[in-house]
């Protein structure tokens, strides 16, 4: 078994390295499979704590204002209700777990000053010059201190139109993004899920009231529905799965791809949100 375990943390790592390069040669199931495995093998393995990186030669690097971890995931309803016992979340926020590039924008007193890759978690690339040509990144009214945490997106009719080179529009995205020259940049979008503002602390009252302040400043929030039961969830999960196998553009309002559900407490936790992998929200695929 110490075999079989040591040749799929291996895998997995060249297989996140592709993921956050934009060169991922198996897909989302995939990967999931074997993510499943070891973690039935060995459920302690080191690899769990990690974070895999996207970091390329050619960028300045910056620090991150928000520590941008992994995610657990739950790959059935019985993981998911595990999960939930443990955390015993009085309301659950959630949202689509949008499929592209993970992205920091960070600003002072409402300006937009860096976008910085998801990197290492700690450290990512700073992008700035290329992040200013994609959608949904505005200056703030307010005097908005902090970052904002997003996906760059590939929208699928630019994929069909102008990408199909490209295996999905995952991979396309994280590959335009990084572009020295800048080509394609203005066809990518980002869609924020997340904030944190370092000059006052109070300044958000919930998760949910994040999601409320970045639709009312400018940015495109992530879809989201709110639920106090996880049987609830449960059922939501399986209507959004077999809508998308049914049809895959019956999630199109978008017309971005998903991969499943973020699931959170509405209960805002700085301490669980510095953690490489937060433990009080989870991907429930």
């Amino acid at each position: 078994m110490a075999t079989r375990v040591e040749e799929l943390a291996a895998q997995i790592r060249v297989y996140q390295r592709e993921y956050y390069t934009g060169e991922a040669t198996i897909s989302d199931a995939e990967f999931d499979l074997l993510w499943d495995e070891l973690r039935r093998l060995d459920p302690g393995n080191a690899l769990f704590q990690e974070v895999g990186d996207d970091l390329v030669d050619g960028y300045p690097k910056r620090r991150h204002v928000m520590p941008m971890g992994s995610q657990d995931k739950a790959a059935d309803p019985e993981a998911f209700l595990k999960w939930t016992l443990k955390v015993n979340h009085d309301r659950y926020i959630v949202q689509f777990k949008m499929d592209g590039a993970s992205m920091e924008l960070q600003y002072r007193e409402g300006r937009f000053e860096y976008g910085v890759t998801r990197g290492d978690g700690i450290v990512g690339d700073d992008i700035t010059v290329n992040v200013r040509k994609m959608q949904g990144v505005p200056q703030v009214a307010d005097s908005f201190t902090g970052a904002v945490r997003g996906e760059v997106l590939l929208s699928r009719t630019a994929h069909r139109d102008k990408y199909q080179d490209k295996a999905n529009t995952r991979n396309a995205a994280n590959g335009l993004m990084k572009r020295k020259d800048g080509v394609g940049v203005e066809d990518l979008q980002l869609i924020c899920y997340d904030a944190v503002e370092t000059t006052n602390p109070g300044f958000f009252a919930s998760e949910r009231a994040k999601l409320e302040w970045l639709s009312a400043n400018g940015f495109t929030a992530v879809p989201y529905r709110e639920f106090t039961d996880a049987e609830q969830i449960i059922a939501y999960r399986a209507e959004i799965s077999t809508l998308r196998d049914l049809d895959p553009g019956a999630l199109d309002a978008l017309d971005y791809d998903i991969d499943g559900l973020v699931v959170k407490g509405d209960t805002i936790d700085p301490v669980d949100m510095a953690r490489p992998r937060p433990e009080k929200q989870i991907a429930f695929k």
